[in-house]
């Protein structure tokens, strides 16, 4: 975060931004893991990469209380949703 803070790649083009991240993830679909698994998880690590590299704006944007609120929220929310698939019978 430190590093990508003052970086220009974290202000790039946001419709370059959004091709690569679409392009990232086609290209994790397309790949076979059995063939071809380094490619696959390079793609991947692209793809996380932008995602990443996307949320970087919205740090300097809001406060940290609001980052954080969405975080305990999100936390929450996908805890209890393992909880439910957790205790639910299977089929």
């Amino acid at each position: 975060m430190f590093a990508l803070r003052n970086s220009s790649l974290a202000y790039m083009n946001p419709w370059l931004l959004l091709g690569l991240s679409i392009g990232s993830m086609v290209g994790t679909q397309i790949c076979d893991y059995e063939k071809s698994w380094v490619l696959k998880n390079m793609f991947f690590g692209a793809f996380v990469g932008t995602m990443s590299l996307s949320l970087v704006p919205l740090i300097h944007m809001y406060s940290m209380p609001v980052i954080y609120d969405a975080l305990i929220a999100t936390g929450v929310t996908m805890g209890s949703l393992g909880v439910v698939a957790y205790n639910s019978p299977s089929e």
